[in-house]
């Protein structure tokens, strides 16, 4: 089950890199960090970056319908390759084991470029343009 996350800002930095400041709902204290950089992934997929011009999602058919249709591809990006694309990230607030209040705050830096270019390269999203 993925744990319940929350956009607080983002901001792009450049054209390859998007930050993300993220309230994660995570109730294990051993996975929150990469429950941090999976809501961030997630993010961009599937809810879009609010406050940059990645304000759509990478993805519109959802989640449930592209993971049905392409399953190796995201249980590899959930499970082990979503650290492929995160530059980095940091605790913003000391871990809060989660409830209907409670949450723990992160940055996370996402290498959106490389993101994209891995979705077509592996026939997730149509390429645009040349």
């Amino acid at each position: 089950q993925v744990p319940r996350y929350v956009v607080v800002h983002s901001e792009l930095e450049s054209a390859s890199i998007v930050k993300l400041q993220i309230k994660t709902f995570s109730k294990d204290k051993n996975t929150v960090d990469a429950d941090a950089q999976r809501a961030a992934i997630r993010t961009i997929l599937f809810d879009g970056i609010p406050e940059t011009q990645y304000r759509k999602p990478m993805l519109n058919e959802g989640e449930k319908t592209l993971t049905e249709q392409h399953p190796t591809y995201f249980y590899k990006l959930f499970n082990d390759r979503y650290a492929d694309f995160i530059i980095n990230y940091s605790m913003l607030s000391k871990f809060k084991k989660a409830d209907k209040e409670k949450s723990t705050l992160y940055e996370v830096r996402v290498k959106i470029l490389q993101l994209r270019k891995d979705l077509e390269k592996n026939n997730i999203r149509k390429q645009i343009g040349i």
